[in-house]
């Protein structure tokens, strides 16, 4: 668990829990996320990411298996397995996924393409 301010890289060879009290201005790597804080640096995530609705990240998304958004991106989101925006989401960016999921209420703006993401 991470909470406080880290100005630089995080990076977490295993599951990452950003609380929101977290801030991170550097990039975050980790194995699985689950974020409820705010970044400002590049999130890559092995598997899974899941941004809770208190989190915030302000630059771009990747992840292995999947994408689950309840809280704030600016940023491109790309994923090599299912995005999935619940009611709560805003998103800013572009999404590029193998199966995109937008439940109502949700809000996005930019495009969306589905397939296997290009580095």
């Amino acid at each position: 668990d991470v909470g406080g301010k880290i100005d630089g890289d995080v990076t977490v060879e295993s599951n990452l829990n950003l609380m929101s009290s977290a801030l991170i201005t550097g990039r975050v790597r980790a194995v699985n996320c689950m974020i409820h804080g705010y970044s400002e640096g590049q999130v890559e995530c092995d598997q899974n990411l899941e941004l809770g609705k208190s989190g915030k990240i302000t630059s771009n998304i990747m992840a292995g298996n999947s994408v689950v958004i309840a809280g704030e991106v600016k940023g491109n989101i790309k994923c090599g397995g299912r995005v999935q925006l619940t009611a709560t989401a805003l998103v800013n960016g572009n999404i590029r996924g193998r199966s995109v999921v937008i439940e109502p209420g949700a809000m996005f703006n930019g495009s969306c393409s589905m397939g296997t993401p290009k580095s």
